[in-house]
């Protein structure tokens, strides 16, 4: 990335007429990318160590249902499979209910967005917490899907 102002009329204009340096600027930009990598580092993280958290505890759950359950795997499948639902239904509903535009990955919104199409209220807060929801709900289903799509979407909406 280059984020250098190029000399031309219009920055040989803006140096002689604004106090603050084009360095300075040049500066400032550096380090909102550089706060924008943590924050989006942030996010992973978060979503992450929901991730782990919850797959413990679903390993703790079904190694306990396992225990009791032992003449049966019935008992076993029934408790994975509604867990899984339990999370999906989380996903599903949050996407749906809290910010509809926080559905899928959201990659081709990005490409769209950054070839000069303007989407209304694609990156705002709501729907990057309700992506971090979805999509850490999501994750701990096992299901197939994975979590670059949206973190490429929630980095969009933080550098935005």
């Amino acid at each position: 990335m280059d984020f250098s102002v190029k000399s031309t009329a219009v920055s040989d204009h803006y140096a002689r007429t604004h106090p603050i340096s084009l360095e300075l600027l040049d500066t400032l930009r550096w380090c909102l990318v550089v706060l924008t990598a943590v924050l989006v580092a942030l996010c992973f993280v978060v979503m992450k160590s929901g991730v782990m958290i919850m797959v413990k505890l679903k390993g703790r759950w079904l190694g306990d249902m396992t225990e009791h359950f032992t003449e049966s795997i019935w008992p076993t499948y029934l408790g994975l499979t509604s867990f899984n639902l339990v999370f999906m239904a989380i996903a599903t509903s949050s996407c749906l209910l809290l910010a509809m535009e926080a559905t899928g990955g959201n990659v081709s919104g990005v490409m769209a967005y950054l070839n000069g199409s303007r989407i209304k209220k694609f990156f705002t807060v709501r729907i990057v917490l309700v992506k971090l929801l979805s999509n850490t709900a999501m994750m701990c289903t096992s299901s197939p899907g994975g979590r670059e799509g949206p973190m490429i979407h929630i980095g969009a909406a933080i550098g935005e």
